[in-house]
């Protein structure tokens, strides 16, 4: 190190009174009042507009679905595996008739997915399909979802019916992040009436990970509920509606363009601005919602635009989405344009949906100013790498510019056109616009009392306070001469922080800044955060106390304390808006909040008066403080955030935001402060970055404490800091010295800090009434600062050769300088300071960015940063004359469950305790995720500042934990905050307690802590505590007595079963396992396991070990489970490691201890409690939309044999009556159906009576990764006390008894039943799975029994296998998605612990029916009877055997059971087995069991990890071969449907709408009838056509027959055909029986019209009437279900039935009669059609009945096959009379013409012949 050859002294000098006329200083009742003087009274700054604002009328608006309002700035960033599944299920009423309908889906930018094409208004699809994203929530929010519904049989141009949208962010929102079986209401967009066009039922929901899809089985009795699932309420439909978006213009938007071109305009004089930057950016703005945007027009080079543009969007209203989204863009001419900020608005926060009193309103805002936030504002030449916040990812660093916005939201109405996408704003608009533009002047004032934790040693730290762009300290264009405090460099703390040296003196920064008034907003919403604040602390405590299980009374206490709270600061008046700057929604908001407090007092009186429950008060009280949080939101808060940032070097490193209206302050009511207004507060800077996964997430560069006051200039003499310190204003100028030869240093000139603009002293003058306090001084206290060698032990000196290449290509050294860029003549020359000496020699440095040579390249550049002024602000202080002296201790006991940071899974962990610019750290804990530090750290601080304000916001205590690698290097872990223990007086003798407290990492728990902290006032009258005994053999301090946990005599008995499934570890098996438990510093080591691979357990399973634990539960050291593999030349490496964190369970009291065996049977009644679940999915049970409302019928109550099988069985246990038939009548089992896994039931937690699984884990922990798998620990554990006194009895041990530990075969029988939900695979939206089991290296593939495209399929099989316990104890059932081409693909996998099963008390080898038969589908099926076993339980029990009094009576353990107990209330069966052989097996069953069951297993796949991909319902048997061969199994195959015919004969119709009209005028239609079942549309059959009926009548006599394959248990028609000519497999797909009948017209030329239609439903179809004259419209159901008729199965029917049923059609969404049919209908079995076989239409065989040919009129024929017939009716029998009139008219005028002709002739021959 070397002296310098220059230096600069810092002088300053202290006006006494005032200076500049800025400042007045006055000191009332001990606190410093700094008053900020307006330059003028009047501080009004823009033009006003005096006009009544405009009220708006409230309007009634929809509930839509989205509960609460999210704030979505606090949602996760980080990328996420995420999977929405959306099932289609059906349509209803779907406009048009005749139409195929088909449903588009489009999610997110690019994912669509098409369902197949049904028919008819009333589709069902049943159509699953998965997308999936990698993306943040935060992102994944604000993907639209789009559902268009397009009849196939238009052009898509014209065959859209409706539409529907909704965000993703509505969806997670909702209860399991899901809609279930909701209604969608359809609109067509363009569709001005607005009119629904049918709804569109399906289930979506949002799966992340650990997320469970949600149960579709539940409320199966609404699914029909339109209206009360409807995702708009009950009669409501969606309206059209209009938003306008009036943007008025922008302002404060930073440069975003280069300035090469207007730099050489300037020069050239092209142009008259004088600041460039103006016009360095072409905005425009991009309004957009729903997927739908427009903007404005791009206004060239101006910062300042005024667009004064309507940006109209039509919507459909209410709408699913929920945010409007603004982005400000710059133009480019060349490439992509630049995003200078985006704003999401919710739409929730901008409207009401009408619950409270004061009515509803449309979405409204402004006319109000919105800020934009993004990167910082300085432009950069190479590009803006943080641009992705201006698009929205992540908090804004930096504020970018605002917008007068104004939003209208107008309903559509009949006969007014639909405004412009575009166009001007009315002069008369704008001009009322012009009163929200009037400004205040507002000051802001930052005092910084401290500034640590900084990581590097910055130089030339500044920190700079702006609000929007004032302050900004690179802007020219705004001067900010106040807004950056003294800049200097940090210094090292000696530990591991550096902090900025600010003693006495304290920086204050000033902001001077204008904005419109919106007091009254942001007074409302402090006042409302402030309640929350107050009952969110309560809660808090009162949660806490309600986990200890304080006393009552006191958690009443606290409850009462909380509504009084309540009560009395809901009941103050909340501030009114008020004045010309107030808008509509500030009224409307202003309302809203008012009713919404009235009814939070009220609430909480009666709530007061009333309750009784903790619980339910609890309940109660977090809904108010909900409901405030949700009327605490301002959407309309234009004042802009107060940015913090720090600069070093003039390069901006790190920044914070504060809400300005937490600092706000308010000259009516202190409740109207903000939160933080004169009050300090620590605020925690970030780095800004827009990687979610960069380290700087939870990196912290600095931590500052500071104070901050904002109002308005006019209350400026209010200003208070409540501090004690007085606040200067110092002049300071710096001293230049120069070293000359033989004179020595010399004065040189007078600068500022920069050293490039004079300065001398005689340019500082006082104002008229001021003078000088004191004469210039050196403020050494600055200098000090500047040196960052402080508080370090060594440094690097730095040294740089320069070298030159001539012309001649070679290197000579130029000159030699030292680190500060000061030329030097040799490096000896460098000197260091006093005290210092050198260590080692000069070296070059290659670690760093050069060649191998240690050379670096450089090139001059002139760009800087670095404002240019020629005025030298004064500074101003906060000035601390006395100084305090504290001492603080920091006991610092134990870590918990910490994160693995290096490969052998530990960590070499440390804790740094910080604490204002003081730092200390513990020793390090080696090899342990569970560290016990057990030291007291100990610091003694000088603090300048006012200990007033630690009593209400005390200075936090940062605590943070690192990682020690092999490179002695410091990895971060996590961090944490604490509050100390303030002992402030002596007479205080309190005791700090430890605490748990929760460390974090990038605001994820990774682990606890306990410790606990104090801060003592050191005086000169009081003795300080006696310091902490030191550990042994050291100079560590302990924890000291009183603080540290109390020890007791504690036993610890330890059950090693064995390990499971060891991975391999550094490419070598794991052999010769042993495991180590540790428990605090108790540690025990078992015995090395021989041979894994043939017996993974431990011969010598149980350990017992007797150390001194903690009494409380709270201070209980964890569990640590090692595994270690013993390897060649003594090497153990930890192969795998589990912690347990929750031991409780552990501890076992005295009167709690177990005895005997550890099972428990003796005071067991009957523990077991089955619990029944109904799961059935839905599919199985589509009817029609009325069908649930219809009235029942009855059924048959015979029971045949073929009608009982086992899922007759199965679906009487799942509550399904429809599909169990008469089963439940027979008196037979049911068994439980579980919703979820066996294990997970509450009675059998897991089958860890005996052993508990634990997983193992090694390797360190990597960013957004798993830690690796190494295997499983089987194992227990049982604590609890015993004497201290050695000599005395020790309690009997828990672990005897055991069962052996060798290897047991067992036979495995899987039974598989189905599979419900799973992930589709192909490209048709479906999967074809089929199953595959393995253990281990043994595989059953049954690839061949693939069931085609389905998601819901029906297995049915059973398989078999033998095993090895428990070498072979893992089953995996994989369903896996048949391929022809490539490889199959897994669906998901679910893994059964056998083991566990079998080593368990409750016996789930074979479950146990309820009770015994020996034949029927309920027969017994163990290996043993159950006397037998019972005998063996009295064995195993060491009991005596079973004395039986007769085959209906024993006694077992004591205890007596009687058969006519269990069968008093059973109805006999004549399946059950003997008498006794019952009764064991009641006896059997009240002891610990598990009954016969099928359990619900979700299926997981490793892409998706912790995403289920679907449901499999099965069990499992086991049988120890020991006990000999097992039953025969049940047969589970899948019901086959039968096959079945339906016979119509369509006799005649009647009053049929005439269709068309003939060549002469006559009205008539050619009737014809087609008819198919739902299903299968393309098997439908037509009558022939009856012509020309003029009077709407139609004759037949025709037949229709329909084979259909039908499963009565079911109800439904299995359809079995291929999707496409491709296909390959017959996809079944099963459809209600419903037959649909239409009627048509035909024509010959063009299509043929439909007329009418009736639809009937087989199973409930309604009777027909015998008489024409009494069919009408009320003999069908209508849509609530009322019908004339009764209801009937046709299934039921012994014979035809034979009568009229009305035609109708849809006209306008109503049903209206059109015509009456006359048919006979009847189904048949195959063996009653081979018996009455008959033909279609009139074809051979003609029988049962004959039909003959209808007796039509002779007016009916075919005009073309029939010209002699039509010429005879259609003309001679109407123009008769007219062609002979016409015939004898032509007769007698050829009479005539012959007369005539031949007349002269004929009288010239007689007149000659005369002659």
């Amino acid at each position: 190190m070397a002296e310098s050859s220059e230096e600069k002294v810092d002088k300053k000098q202290t006006p006494k009174r005032r200076l500049s006329g800025l400042f007045s200083l006055k000191k009332e009742d001990e606190n410093v009042s700094v008053v900020l003087k307006s330059d003028s009274e009047d501080e009004g700054v823009g033009n006003e507009v005096d006009e009544a604002a405009k009220e708006g009328n409230d309007v009634s608006i929809p509930t839509t679905p989205t509960n609460t309002r999210v704030d979505r700035s606090t949602l996760s960033e980080k990328p996420e595996d995420f999977q929405i599944r959306l099932k289609v299920i059906c349509g209803r009423q779907l406009a048009g008739s005749n139409i195929k309908p088909v449903v588009t889906v489009k999610a997110g930018k690019t994912q669509t997915k098409i369902t197949r094409i049904r028919k008819g208004s009333a589709p069902i699809w049943n159509e699953m399909f998965l997308f999936t994203f990698k993306e943040s929530l935060k992102e994944l929010y604000d993907y639209i979802f789009e559902f268009t519904v397009n009849n196939s049989r238009n052009m898509r141009s014209n065959g859209l019916i409706g539409t529907f949208k909704l965000d993703v962010g509505s969806i997670y929102n909702q209860p399991g992040h899901a809609y279930v079986k909701k209604w969608l209401l359809l609109t067509d967009p363009d569709d001005t009436s607005n009119a629904p066009q049918g709804y569109l039922k399906i289930t979506v929901c949002v799966l992340g990970a650990g997320d469970h899809p949600p149960d579709e089985t539940e409320d199966i009795d609404e699914e029909d509920d339109v209206d009360g699932n409807l995702l708009t309420p009950a009669g409501a439909s969606m309206s059209s509606a209009y938003f306008t978006l009036r943007v008025y213009g922008a302002e404060d938007l930073p440069q975003m363009d280069l300035a090469f071109f207007e730099n050489i305009k300037q020069k050239l004089g092209l142009t008259n601005d004088e600041n460039i930057a103006k016009s360095l950016v072409d905005p425009y703005l991009k309004f957009k919602f729903a997927g739908k945007k427009v903007k404005t027009n791009v206004l060239l080079k101006t910062n300042h635009p005024e667009w004064n543009e309507e940006l109209s969007l039509s919507l459909k209203f209410p709408s699913m989405c929920d945010s409007i989204q603004l982005t400000l863009i710059d133009w480019d001419r060349i490439g992509a344009d630049d995003i200078i900020g985006t704003v999401t608005i919710p739409l929730s926060g901008i409207s009401s949906t009408g619950d409270g009193e004061s009515g509803g309103f449309l979405p409204t805002f402004g006319p109000s100013y919105i800020n934009f936030y993004g990167s910082p504002r300085e432009f950069s030449e190479t590009g803006d790498v943080l641009e992705g916040l201006n698009k929205g990812k992540g908090d804004g660093c930096a504020y970018r510019g605002r917008a007068m916005v104004e939003l209208v939201t107008t309903m559509d109405e009949e006969g007014v056109e639909p405004p412009p996408s575009t166009q001007p704003i009315a002069d008369e608009q704008v001009a009322v616009m012009q009163k929200h533009l009037r400004r205040r002047r507002y000051r802001l004032v930052v005092g910084f009392e401290s500034a640590s934790l900084m990581r590097k040693p910055l130089e030339k730290i500044e920190f700079e306070v702006s609000m929007g762009n004032n302050g900004n300290k690179f802007d020219t264009e705004i001067l900010a001469p106040f807004s950056v405090t003294h800049h200097g460099n940090s210094v090292f703390d000696g530990v591991h922080y550096h902090y900025m040296p600010w003693t006495s003196e304290k920086p204050i920064t000033i902001v001077t800044s204008h904005w419109e008034d919106i007091s009254s907003r942001l007074y409302a919403m402090n006042f409302i955060l402030k309640i929350c604040d107050q009952v969110r602390d309560k809660m808090n405590q009162l949660k806490v106390n309600v986990e200890n299980k304080s006393d009552l009374i006191d958690i009443a206490a606290e409850i009462v304390s909380i509504l009084d709270i309540l009560i009395l600061e809901t009941s103050k008046k909340l501030p009114n808006p008020h004045g010309q700057s107030s808008n509509q929604l500030d009224r409307k908001i202003y309302q809203q909040r008012k009713d919404t407090l009235h009814t939070i007092c009220q609430e909480a009186k009666e709530l007061r008066q009333n309750c009784t429950e903790a619980h339910e008060a609890i309940e109660a009280i977090s809904n108010c403080l909900e409901s405030l949080e949700q009327i605490s939101y301002e959407p309309q808060n234009s004042l802009p955030d107060v940015i913090i940032w720090m600069i070093s070097d003039d390069k901006r490193v790190a920044y914070a935001r504060i809400p300005a209206y937490d600092v706000l302050y308010s000259p009516e009511k202190q409740e109207f402060c903000g939160r933080f207004c004169s009050e300090p507060q620590t605020v925690t800077l970030k780095y800004p970055t827009t990687n979610v996964r960069s380290k700087k997430q939870y990196k912290v560069p600095a931590q500052v404490r500071l104070i901050a006051w904002l109002g308005r200039a006019v209350d400026q003499n209010n200003f208070k800091f409540n501090s004690n310190g007085q606040i200067s204003v110092f002049a300071e100028t710096f001293e230049a010295e120069v070293k000359i030869p033989l004179i020595g240093w010399s004065s040189n000139e007078y600068t500022d800090i920069s050293g490039e603009i004079p300065l001398p002293k005689n340019a500082f003058s006082c104002p008229t009434g001021w003078k000088w306090e004191e004469d210039w001084k050196i403020d050494s206290d600055h200098l000090q600062g500047h040196d960052i060698t402080e508080g370090h032990k060594s440094v690097l000196e730095d040294a740089y050769e320069y070298e030159k290449r001539s012309s001649d290509m070679t290197w000579a050294v130029d000159k030699l300088t030292n680190g500060r860029n000061e030329e030097v003549t040799q490096l000896s020359d460098l000197k260091i300071p006093k005290g210092w000496e050198w260590d080692n020699e000069w070296r070059v440095d290659t670690n760093r960015a050069c060649d191998e040579d240690g050379r670096k390249y450089l090139s001059h550049s002139t760009d800087t940063l670095k404002p240019k002024s020629s005025k030298v602000p004064p500074k101003i202080y906060m000035v601390y004359e006395a100084a305090h002296h504290l001492h603080l201790r920091a006991y610092i006991y134990q870590g918990r469950d910490l994160q693995p940071m290096d490969q052998d899974s530990f960590s070499d962990s440390e804790v740094i305790v910080s604490f204002l610019s003081q730092t200390q750290r513990t020793e390090v804990y080696k090899h342990s995720l569970n560290p016990t530090w057990d030291q007291t750290l100990m610091m003694d601080i000088k603090y300048y500042g006012d200990f007033e304000h630690w009593h209400r916001s005390c200075p936090n205590i940062s605590i943070e934990l690192y990682d020690q690698d092999y490179m002695s290097s410091l990895v971060f872990m996590s961090r944490t905050n604490a509050k100390p223990m303030l002992k402030f007086h002596p007479e205080e003798n309190k005791t700090p307690k430890l605490e748990w407290y929760d460390l974090k990492k990038n605001d994820q728990k990774v682990g606890s802590l306990l410790g606990a902290f104090e801060v003592i006032l050191k005086q000169e009258d009081t003795e300080m505590p006696l310091p902490p005994p030191l550990k042994p053999n050291t100079d560590i301090p302990m924890v000291p007595c009183g603080i540290r946990p109390v020890l007791q005599r504690t036993a610890v008995e330890i059950l090693v079963w064995g390990v499971r499934e060891m991975k391999s570890f550094n490419l070598l098996a794991v052999d010769n396992p042993s495991v180590m438990i540790q428990i605090g510093e108790v540690e025990l080591r078992t015995e090395v396991m021989k041979n894994f691979k043939h017996n993974p357990n431990f011969e010598e399973p149980v350990y017992y070990i007797e150390a001194n634990l903690p009494v409380e539960d709270l201070y209980f050291p964890p569990i640590v489970i090692r595994v270690k593999d013993h390897r060649k030349f003594g090497s153990r490496p930890t192969v795998g490691q589990h912690i347990i964190t929750d031991n409780i369970k552990y501890r076992l009291e005295q009167t709690q201890k177990e005895t005997g065996n550890d099972e428990g049977y003796d005071d067991v009644e009957n523990p077991a409690h089955d619990v029944a679940i109904e799961v059935e999915h839905s599919s199985n049970n589509l009817q029609l939309g009325f069908l649930s409302k219809l009235p029942s019928f009855s059924s048959e109550t015979k029971i045949r044999d073929e009608e009982i099988d086992w899922w007759s069985r199965f679906y009487a246990s799942s509550g399904d009556a429809g599909l169990c038939g008469n089963y439940l009548e027979t008196g037979l089992d049911v068994i439980k159906i579980y919703k979820d896994e066996l294990e997970k039931q509450e009675d059998f937690n897991h089958f860890s009576d005996f052993v508990q699984s634990f997983r193992l884990f090694r390797g360190q922990v990597d960013e957004d990764e798993e830690r690796e798998f190494a295997g499983e620990f089987k194992g227990s554990f049982r604590i609890y006390k015993v004497p201290e006194d050695l000599r005395e009895e020790r309690p009997a041990r828990c672990f005897t008894n055991l069962p052996p530990s060798h290897a047991v075969e067992v036979r495995v029988r899987i039974y598989v039943v189905r599979a419900m939900d799973l992930a589709p695979k192909d490209s048709n939206g479906l999967a074809d799975p089929y199953i595959k089991i393995k253990v281990n290296k043994k595989r059953i593939v049954d690839r061949e029994n693939y069931i085609p495209n389905t998601l819901y399929p029906t297995f049915g099989r059973m398989f078999e296998l033998d095993l090895k316990l428990p070498m072979e104890k893992d089953l995996h059932v994989e369903v896996f998605d048949w391929d022809l081409i490539g490889t199959d693909e897994k669906i998901g996998e679910t893994v059964i612990d056998l083991e566990n099963r079998y080593l368990s008390k409750f016996k789930a080898w074979c479950a146990l029916p309820e009770t015994y038969c020996n034949t029927g589908h309920c027969q017994w099926r163990d290996q043993m009877k159950p006397k037998d076993w019972l005998e063996h339980k009295c064995r195993e029990q060491s009991w005596d055997e079973p004395v039986w009094n007769s085959n209906t009576c024993v006694m077992v353990g004591g205890k007596t059971y009687k058969l006519e107990e269990y069968e008093r209330a059973k109805k006999p069966c004549e399946n059950w087995g003997p008498a006794d052989e019952r009764l064991a097996l009641y006896v059997l069953r009240s002891f610990p069991h598990v009954s016969e069951h099928v359990e619900t297993r979700p299926l997981f796949y490793d892409g998706l990890p912790n995403i289920e991909q679907g449901r499999l319902q099965m069990w499992v048997d086991m049988f120890p071969k020991e006990f000999g061969d097992p039953g025969l199994p049940y047969n589970i195959e899948p019901r086959k449907p039968s096959k079945y015919f339906l016979k119509m004969i369509v006799w005649n119709c009647s009053d049929i709408p005439m269709m068309d009209v003939s060549i002469l005028g006559d009205k008539m239609t050619d009737i014809y009838l087609k008819g198919w079942l739902s299903g299968l549309e393309e098997k439908q059959q037509k009558t022939d056509v009856h012509y020309r009926s003029l009077d709407g009548t139609g004759n037949f006599n025709w037949r229709f027959v329909f084979p259909f394959d039908y499963l009565p248990q079911e109800r439904m028609v299995h359809v079995s055909k291929k999707q496409h000519l491709w296909s390959l497999d017959k996809t079944v797909t099963k459809f209600p029986p419903v037959l649909n009948i239409q009627v048509w017209d035909n024509d010959l030329f063009g299509p043929n019209e439909y007329i009418s239609e009736i639809v009937l439903p087989l199973t409930h179809a309604p009777k027909c009437c015998k008489f024409n004259r009494a069919c009408t419209l009320e003999n069908v159901p209508d849509e609530q279900g009322n019908c004339r008729m009764d209801i009937v199965n046709l299934f039921d029917q012994n014979s035809q039935i034979k009568g009229w049923w009305p035609l109708y059609r849809i006209v306008d969404g109503v049903k209206e009669q059109a015509g009456k049919l006359e048919m006979s209908v009847e189904i048949l079995t195959s063996e009653e059609e081979e018996e009455k076989p008959s033909g279609q239409g009139r074809d051979e065989p003609n029988m049962y009945p004959k039909l003959e040919k209808p007796n039509r009129p002779a007016t009916s024929f075919a005009w073309f096959s029939s010209p002699f017939k039509s010429l005879y009716y259609i003309i001679w029998r109407k123009y008769k009379w007219f062609i002979i009139g016409g015939l004898v008219a032509l007769l007698v005028a050829a009479f005539l013409v012959l007369f005539l002709y031949s007349f002269p002739n004929q009288l010239t021959k007689k007149l000659t012949k005369a002659r």
